[in-house]
């Protein structure tokens, strides 16, 4: 039988997205949106393992998890909080099978659920393995003339400042100024499911995901790397004066980030800087093959 997941967090969309990465994995996948409905949850349905956020209304997410370690020992929890500094100390007191602050890399929760089911039994999943999805043969981009190659992707662009957008869409769909061939789409915000079907109906190849929305980045953009088809990569840009601590963290944990900082008066990036971020799309297509040859 498949493993039993049980997510626990009050912002559906965080709930519905995590669900349809763990379900195209294989697993069966349980919600709840408060503190009382997950205790009934855990009563009906003995779940595997908790997703389990602190904030929840009426009964919060350190009441859940003291009833998880006192009437089901056995059971994993994974925790997740965008309140750190107030939770961890009573977290580590209380026990966990892991804690991550958001915004979090849906990849990172899902490492973690796949080291803890194989401490026991091995998980039955579908035959969409991790392996299979996320490796994949790296190019080396000195092995390849730049003069041999035309990169080609689908970029999905995340920026809310319409000019910007109307600049970077001039530029990067010039094949003059970029040689190469990018189809480009533009979202200002991705503020619900609907959003979410419409970039998985696109199927980027590469996100472009401005750093100052990157408070976003746990809840939406991080949950695009598991459709069905995923971007190779995303890459975080814009000006260092709008670089959250929450961008600090997640360029630590390995995405890219391109500074883009604007000019003063036009409040937008010079040729120099537009060439900075072609330059690393280009890396990112070839590392991924993404490109025609000539």
């Amino acid at each position: 039988m498949p493993k039993k997941i049980l997510i626990v967090d009050d912002e559906k969309l965080v709930t519905e997205t995590l669900a349809g990465m763990l379900q195209l994995r294989g697993y069966q996948v349980l919600q709840a949106f408060d503190g009382e409905t997950a205790l009934a949850r855990l009563k009906d349905s003995a779940p595997d393992l908790v997703l389990l956020d602190m904030k929840l209304p009426g009964i919060d997410g350190l009441e859940v998890l003291k009833t998880i370690r006192k009437d089901y020992p056995g059971m994993f929890v994974v925790v997740t909080t965008g309140y750190d500094s107030q939770y961890k100390k009573k977290v580590d007191q209380i026990g966990s099978d892991g804690f991550f602050v958001k915004p979090v890399l849906v990849s990172d929760i899902k490492e973690k659920i796949e080291a803890l089911f194989s401490k026991g039994a091995a998980p039955t999943i579908g035959s969409k393995t991790t392996a299979t999805l996320d490796k994949e043969p790296v190019v080396n981009e000195k092995d390849l003339p730049e003069d041999k190659i035309i990169p080609k992707a689908k970029i999905l662009l995340i920026e809310p400042r319409e000019m910007l957008v109307g600049l970077l869409e001039e530029y990067f769909s010039n094949k003059e100024c970029t040689q190469a061939e990018y189809e480009i789409k533009w979202f200002g915000m991705v503020e619900d499911a609907k959003h979410l079907d419409s970039i998985h109906h696109f199927q980027p190849d590469i996100i472009l995901f401005d750093v100052a929305l990157v408070g976003l980045f746990g809840e939406f953009a991080a949950s695009l790397m598991d459709f069905p088809y995923p971007p190779k990569e995303i890459i975080l840009f814009g000006d260092p004066a709008m670089k959250w601590e929450e961008a600090d963290n997640l360029i630590k944990r390995g995405l890219a980030y391109v500074a883009t900082p604007l000019d003063p008066k036009y409040m937008l990036p010079d040729k120099e800087i537009l060439e900075k971020l072609s330059d690393s799309l280009k890396r990112a297509c070839i590392k991924h093959k993404l490109y025609r040859e000539i």
